[in-house]
């Protein structure tokens, strides 16, 4: 939750929004004019986010 930023009891549609406004902010392809190192963080940011999500994005596992 503390990665995308969401409390525990924000909605899926919210936590669906949250996502996918990380995911435009640190894909790799949106990031082609920073540096390298800057590459890597963000990458590495965008990696976070996506495990979050995984763990976090659908009811089922919102459960677990």
């Amino acid at each position: 939750y503390k990665t995308l930023g969401v409390s525990r009891y924000s909605s899926q549609k919210d936590i669906q929004k949250r996502y996918r406004e990380l995911c435009l902010k640190y894909h790799p392809d949106k990031n082609v004019q920073k540096s390298t190192k800057e590459r890597e963080k963000f990458e590495g940011y965008f990696k976070q986010v996506q495990q979050a999500y995984d763990m976090i994005g659908s009811a089922e596992s919102r459960q677990q």
